[in-house]
């Protein structure tokens, strides 16, 4: 932990608190899983399969948010922005 926080991969915003990731930290977790995570062939297909054919946001979400979780084994949150219609 103490390599961490010399390093700035970790930050205690204040006395009484934990350690969380800086944005350092978190540059490196992405720019390193980045390199790791690949989809699989059968992921790829199901994925463009339901892209594809499906015109509900909420589907498409839903297939991405479990698709997701299943690949990197954490929870996934997605937000959409809200979209201005003419």
């Amino acid at each position: 932990m103490a390599y961490l926080e010399t390093e700035g991969y970790v930050v205690q915003p204040h006395t009484s608190a934990g350690r969380i990731p800086s944005d350092c930290g978190y540059r490196y977790f992405v720019d390193h899983y980045a390199d790791s995570a690949s989809l699989t062939s059968s992921l790829y297909s199901a994925t463009s399969t339901t892209l594809a054919i499906s015109s509900q946001l909420s589907a498409v979400s839903t297939f991405v948010a479990s698709s997701l979780r299943g690949c990197i084994y954490a929870i996934v949150i997605i937000l959409f922005a809200p979209v201005a219609r003419a």
